[in-house]
C-alpha cells in the first residue's frame, strides 16, 4: 500500500509543478519541459494503479498496466534526450519531433509486441519474458532495459557536457554543467532502487523508477529558476540547505518506515500511530531546519543590504564638498567588491553619458534604445548580464542587450526611470576574483532601488556641475530649483472658482509644497502636504514627488487609484521612511463640488457664507508611504459649496510656528486671518495668511509651512 500512496502523490506533486508552470511561462523550453512534468506524472498514476491491481490480485489489469509503466520510461529518456540536445536555444525544429515521434513508437512495438508476457514473482519482481534479438545473446527486454536506464541518460550527459565546454557564457556553463550533475543523481538514484528490488521480499521497489526521473526534472527546474552565476561557498550552502531540508527527512523516513514494519502484520493499529507519530516529529524537525535555516540566510543577506543603506542614508546632498557620485560609487565598490561603477545621466541631447566613471571609462547611450524601453515595459530595472540567457521575457531583445553589456564591459544595469522616461544608468563591472552576482545581490539591488534612484535624480536635476561653479559652491541653484517647481501649478482661473496657495520653507529648501494640476477645462486636482525630513535631502524628495503625480494622472483618472499610486511610489521608490502628510483635492468649478481625501492634513476648514462661520471638515486621516494598501483606509468626501464658499487648507508646520514668547500660530489665528479678509480674492487671502506667519514667527522658522485656499466666487 505504501507504494500505491508514494506514487499517487509523486503524480499530485509533478502535476501541481507542470501545472503553475505552465501558467506563468509559455516559451519553448518550458512547453517542453511541462510535457516531460506531465508524462512523469502520469507515469507515477500508472505505477500506482499497477500496485493497486496487484493488491486486488488482479492480473490481467496488472500485466497491461504494467507493460504501460516499463514503456513510459522509455519515452521520458528520450523527451530528456531531445531536451539536452535542444538546450539553451530550443528552437522550433521538425527533426527533434520526428525524432520523439519515432523513439515513442519503436519503444512501444518493442514493450507491446516483442515483450511476450509480464508477471510478478514471488518476491513481487517484476518478470518479463521476451526473445533474443535475431542471433544476439540478449532478449530484448535487456536490450530496452539497456537503451532505456543506461544508453540514453549517458548519451545525454555526454551531449551536455560537450555543450559545456562549446559555451562561452558562464551561466550556460554553469547550466549544462549542472544538468549533467542533475542525470547522474538520477542514475545514483536508479541505482539504489535497483539494489533495494534485489532484497527478498521486496520487490515492489522498482515501482519507486519514476522517482528518480522525478528528482532529474525536480532538479532541471531549480537549475532553470536560478538566473546568476553561483559562486563555490553558495553552491556548497544550497547543497547542504537541500540536504538538511529533504535528504535526512527522507532517510529518516524511510529509517521509521523499517521499524515499523514488523507492526503491519502484528498490530496495525499501533503501526498507525507510530507511523503517525513519527511523521509528525520529522515534520516538526525538517520544519525547524528550514526555520533556522532561512533566519541565518535573511540575516546575512539583511546585514548586508543593512549595511549599504545606512552608508547612503549618510549621504549629505546639501553638503556642497562632499563629491555625491564618488561616494556613491565608493559605497557600491566597497560592499559589493566590484572592479567598476559607472553613474551615467541624460544630457540635452537625449544620450546617456557618463557622470562618473570609477574606471575612467566614458561610457555613452542612446536614451530611445527600443532595449531600455522593452526593459521598462515590463519593470525590469535591475538587470544582470546573465538574465540575457535565463529570462524568458528578456529573450525577443536578449542579443541587443547582451551587447550593451560587452559594450559598457559591466555585469549589472540599473535603469532610473520616472514612468516611462528614463533619466539616469549605473553600471557594476564584474566582482573581483570572478566572483558572480548572486540573487542575494539582486534582491539587495531592488530593496535598495530608491536609494540609487534619489542619487540619480540629484545628480540629474540639481547636482549640476558648471551651474554649481557658477553660484560658487552654494545651494542657491538648488533653492532655485526648488522655488521653481512651487511657481509651477496651474492655478485655477475660471469665474466659478478662484484658488491660490504658498508654502514657505524653514530654511532655504523645504519639504513642504502644495499643486494645482489641471484635468480638462472645469476639473483641477489640488494637493497640499509635507514629507518628512528636512533641508536639501527633504525638499529633493518633494520634487521628485510633484513631478509624478502629473505622471500618475496620466495613467488614471480614479481620484483614489491616484492616492494608491503616490503611496506606491514613496513606499518603493524613496527612502524607507518616507511619508507624506497632506490632502488630495478634486474640484469640479462647474458643479461648485469638492472632492477631498485626507492623508492626515493639520485642518482643513469650510467657510459658510450664509452662517457666516468656519468649522473644521478634515476628519480622520492617514500619511502616505507606510501602508501596503491604502485604498480602504483613505476615505473620499464630498462638500458642495456654493457662492462666496471658500476651503482653506493648511499643514501641521504652519499651525506650530513660534513666535519668540513660544507661543504657536494655531487654528484660531488662521480662522481670524480669513474672516478678517474674507471678501478678498484667494490670492490676497494666500498673501496675507503667508505675512502674517512670517510677522508671527519673527526669527527663523522651524517647520515648512503650507496653505491652500478654494473659494467660489
Amino acid at each position: 500500500m505504501i507504494f500505491f500512496i508514494l506514487n499517487l502523490l509523486c503524480a499530485i506533486a509533478v502535476f501541481s509543478l507542470s501545472f503553475l508552470m505552465d501558467l506563468s511561462l509559455t516559451d519553448s523550453r518550458t512547453r517542453s519541459f511541462v510535457n516531460m512534468l506531465l508524462l512523469q506524472a502520469l507515469s507515477s498514476l500508472v505505477g500506482a494503479l499497477c500496485v493497486l491491481f496487484l493488491l486486488l490480485n488482479q492480473q490481467g489489469l496488472t500485466a497491461a498496466f504494467s507493460r504501460f509503466f516499463l514503456w513510459l520510461p522509455s519515452v521520458e529518456s528520450a523527451l530528456i534526450f531531445v531536451w539536452c540536445c535542444r538546450f539553451p536555444d530550443f528552437k522550433r525544429d521538425a527533426l527533434w519531433r520526428i525524432v520523439i515521434l519515432a523513439a515513442t513508437v519503436l519503444s512501444f512495438y518493442v514493450v507491446f509486441f516483442l515483450f511476450d508476457s509480464f508477471s510478478f514473482n514471488a518476491d513481487r519482481n517484476i518478470v518479463v519474458v521476451s526473445k533474443s534479438i535475431w542471433f544476439l545473446p540478449i532478449t530484448w527486454f535487456s536490450f530496452y532495459k539497456a537503451v532505456v536506464i543506461y544508453v540514453l541518460p549517458f548519451a545525454s550527459i555526454l551531449v551536455l557536457l560537450f555543450k559545456y565546454e562549446l559555451f562561452a557564457r558562464r551561466i550556460l556553463r554553469q547550466q549544462a554543467l549542472l544538468f549533467a550533475a542533475s542525470l547522474l543523481a538520477g542514475q545514483l538514484f536508479f541505482l539504489l532502487i535497483y539494489r533495494a528490488n534485489t532484497i527478498p521480499g521486496h520487490g515492489l521497489f522498482i515501482m519507486l523508477l519514476p522517482f528518480a526521473y522525478a528528482l532529474v526534472l525536480f532538479l532541471f527546474y531549480r537549475i532553470q529558476r536560478n538566473s546568476v552565476l553561483l559562486n563555490a561557498s553558495a553552491a556548497f550552502r544550497d547543497a547542504g540547505m537541500f540536504t538538511l531540508m529533504y535528504i535526512l527527512p527522507s532517510v529518516g523516513t524511510g529509517f521509521a518506515f523499517t521499524l515499523l514494519l514488523p507492526f503491519i502484520k502484528n498490530n496495525r493499529p499501533a503501526f498507525f500511530l507510530f507511523a503517525i507519530a513519527s511523521a509528525a516529529v520529522l515534520f516538526f524537525i525538517a520544519y525547524s531546519i528550514r526555520i533556522l535555516l532561512f533566519q541565518s540566510e535573511r540575516y546575512g543577506v539583511s546585514s548586508y543590504a543593512d549595511r549599504m543603506e545606512a552608508e547612503f542614508a549618510a549621504l549629505d546632498f546639501g553638503d556642497i564638498d562632499m563629491q555625491i557620485d564618488m561616494r556613491f560609487a565608493h559605497i557600491l565598490q566597497k560592499n559589493l567588491n566590484a572592479t567598476s561603477v559607472a553613474i551615467l545621466t541624460e544630457n540635452d541631447e537625449h544620450k546617456l553619458i557618463t557622470r562618473y566613471s570609477s574606471n575612467g571609462n566614458k561610457i555613452e547611450l542612446d536614451v530611445n534604445n527600443s532595449v531600455f524601453s522593452s526593459l521598462l515595459n515590463i519593470q525590469r530595472r535591475v538587470v544582470f548580464k546573465t538574465h540575457c540567457d535565463t529570462v524568458h521575457a528578456i529573450s525577443p531583445f536578449a542579443a541587443k542587450l547582451y551587447d550593451i553589456f560587452e559594450q559598457t564591459g559591466s555585469e549589472v544595469m540599473i535603469l532610473l526611470n520616472e514612468g516611462a522616461y528614463l533619466f539616469g544608468m549605473v553600471l557594476l563591472g564584474p566582482k573581483k576574483l570572478e566572483q558572480p552576482y548572486t540573487d542575494y545581490d539582486y534582491e539587495t539591488f531592488n530593496a535598495l532601488y530608491s536609494r540609487f534612484f534619489l542619487t540619480g535624480y540629484y545628480l540629474k536635476n540639481i547636482a549640476n556641475e558648471e551651474l554649481i561653479n557658477l553660484v560658487g559652491r552654494e545651494i542657491r541653484f538648488s533653492s532655485q530649483v526648488i522655488e521653481s517647481l512651487h511657481k509651477k501649478t496651474d492655478v485655477p482661473s475660471l469665474g466659478g472658482c478662484d484658488a491660490d496657495s504658498f508654502s514657505l520653507s524653514a530654511r532655504s529648501l523645504g519639504s513642504g509644497f502644495t499643486d494645482f494640476i489641471k484635468l480638462d477645462a472645469h476639473r483641477y486636482i489640488g494637493v497640499i502636504g509635507d514629507l518628512s525630513g528636512k533641508g536639501l535631502n527633504a525638499s529633493m524628495l518633494m520634487a521628485i514627488l510633484k513631478t509624478m503625480i502629473p505622471v500618475f494622472l496620466a495613467e488614471t483618472k480614479d481620484f483614489k487609484a491616484l492616492i494608491q499610486k503616490v503611496n506606491s511610489f514613496i513606499r518603493e521608490n524613496l527612502p524607507r521612511g518616507t511619508y507624506f502628510a497632506g490632502m488630495f483635492c478634486l474640484i469640479d468649478m462647474q458643479s461648485k463640488i469638492v472632492y477631498y481625501a485626507n492623508c492626515a492634513l493639520a485642518a482643513l476648514f469650510m467657510y459658510n457664507k450664509t452662517y457666516n462661520n468656519m468649522i473644521e471638515i478634515q476628519g480622520e486621516g492617514r500619511v502616505l508611504g507606510f501602508a501596503e494598501e491604502i485604498s480602504s483606509l483613505i476615505k473620499v468626501k464630498k462638500v458642495q459649496l456654493s457662492s462666496g464658499d471658500l476651503l482653506v487648507g493648511v499643514t501641521n508646520g504652519l499651525l506650530e510656528t513660534k513666535s519668540l514668547r513660544g507661543d504657536s500660530f494655531g487654528k484660531v489665528r488662521v480662522q481670524r486671518v480669513v474672516l478678517d479678509n474674507i471678501k478678498q480674492p484667494a490670492e490676497k487671502l494666500c498673501g496675507l495668511l503667508r505675512t502674517a506667519v512670517r510677522e508671527f514667527a519673527d526669527k527663523e522658522m522651524e517647520e515648512d509651512a503650507s496653505a491652500l485656499i478654494i473659494k467660489i466666487a
